[in-house]
């Protein structure tokens, strides 16, 4: 049996446009400042008029998208800009519970710090 060398051409239709390339794209910038802002990934999905299950999809999906939702740690927001503080309160002998109340943090998030910094043991 002799195999036919030709190609089959398949007619491309055109791409249509997605959700997220008609209403996330367009909006990445706004969506950055929302995220700085404090919003959560369900006021986003509203926000958005898709599901949160599609938030995580797209964040996935859509590395420029990810990256706008990245989100600061509770190290970079309640730890380091009180250094100054928290050392002062080792000094005073606040015990570890104490300090999480004062930083709004629970004690395993702090643990964690702690392990990574020693400075704070």
């Amino acid at each position: 049996m002799k195999k036919d060398n030709k190609k089959v051409v398949r007619s491309l239709k055109p791409k249509l446009p997605t959700k997220y390339d008609l209403n996330v794209e367009p909006r990445l910038e706004e969506i950055k400042q929302w995220v700085k802002d404090g919003i959560t990934d369900e006021e986003l999905a509203v926000h958005l008029d898709i599901h949160v299950c599609t938030v995580y999809e797209y964040s996935n999906k859509h590395p420029k998208f990810a990256k706008v939702l990245e989100r600061p740690s509770k190290w970079d927001t309640h730890v380091l800009p009180r250094f100054t503080e928290i050392q002062r309160w080792i000094e005073e002998g606040l015990t570890n519970d104490q300090m999480c109340e004062k930083l709004g943090i629970a004690p395993a998030t702090w643990y964690e710090y702690a392990n990574k910094h020693p400075m704070f043991l």
